[in-house]
């Protein structure tokens, strides 16, 4: 890929471009995250849209646990998207293997996913300022 094409345009002028990954797992974060990208929940209103290409991807979204074999992949993956890039895992499951930006819960509410993609990408509260549903309860 050339350092053009790895280059991007500031945020504010074009949409936050994001690739989701199913993982492990019972797939209620894949459809929570999917749920996420409705008009229900405003996801392009906020200016985010799916890709279907890594190098398309400015925010790698992985949806539930990554064992070794499909974590090698990811890292694989992740190395494709253009710079600079972030990575945001979705649910409990991943919350256990120490990932950095993991959005908690047994699936992740659609609102607590796009304001986790927003604080990876710096466009909205900090990851650490994320309410954690299990505290709620």
């Amino acid at each position: 890929m050339t350092q053009m094409a790895k280059e991007r345009k500031p945020l504010a002028k074009r949409s936050l471009r994001i690739l989701i990954l199913e993982g492990a797992g019972c797939g209620g974060c894949a459809l929570e995250a999917q749920s996420a990208l409705t008009k229900r929940y405003g996801a392009a209103g906020r200016g985010i849209r799916t890709v279907e290409a890594p190098a398309h991807a400015d925010v790698l979204v992985v949806c539930g646990s990554s064992p070794t074999p499909l974590a090698e992949e990811i890292r694989r993956l992740e190395e494709e998207l253009a710079l600079p890039r972030r990575r945001v895992h979705l649910g409990d499951c991943a919350r256990e293997e120490g990932t950095a930006v993991v959005v908690a819960g047994c699936p992740p509410s659609p609102e607590a996913i796009l304001s986790a993609i927003e604080a990876a990408w710096g466009t909205g509260p900090r990851a650490k300022d994320l309410p954690d549903p299990e505290e709620s309860q």
